[in-house]
């Protein structure tokens, strides 16, 4: 998969034994982006609800990280788009961690002005609304068929 690094910035991130690596880190094109976000609010809905789904958290993490290089020999970036460039490039899992947020930062704009941007927050409101109506229907059927709500 190619991948091109849309205003990329370079950035510094630490492993778990102190030592510095540069990483190029890209904003994400509007529909990989907007998929990623829908991605982690759905899953951010499921942590909300008690029903974390962490392989799903460990693909989207791997996926933003497409959207991350390391300079190559020839000073061309190489995005770190395969799991096998990733465990290459990246020591260990807190700097894998670090190199995400990098990437986050990079793209949403709340974490770069520490504010929930007006985007995420409508986002954040619809998706609530959804799962919210769902739940109630589904209580009030349950009612209406005379059976008990789960306790999960």
């Amino acid at each position: 998969m190619a991948i091109e690094l849309l205003d990329p910035k370079e950035v510094a991130v630490a492993s778990q034994d102190g030592e510095e690596k540069t990483y190029l880190v890209s904003k994400f094109p509007a529909d990989p982006g907007m998929e990623l976000v829908v991605e982690v609010a759905c899953i951010a809905g499921g942590l909300a609800t008690n029903n974390p789904n962490p392989a799903s958290m460990i693909a989207i993490i791997d996926k933003a990280l497409s959207y991350a290089a390391v300079p190559g020999a020839n000073g061309d970036p190489i995005p770190l788009t395969t799991a096998a460039l990733r465990k290459s490039h990246i020591p260990d899992w807190e700097a894998k961690l670090a190199l995400f947020f990098e990437v986050a930062k990079h793209n949403v704009g709340f974490f770069r002005n520490g504010r929930a941007s007006g985007s995420f927050g409508m986002l954040a409101r619809i998706l609530s609304q959804k799962t919210t109506g769902t739940s109630m229907e589904s209580l009030a059927q349950s009612f209406l068929r005379g059976a008990q709500p789960s306790a999960s």
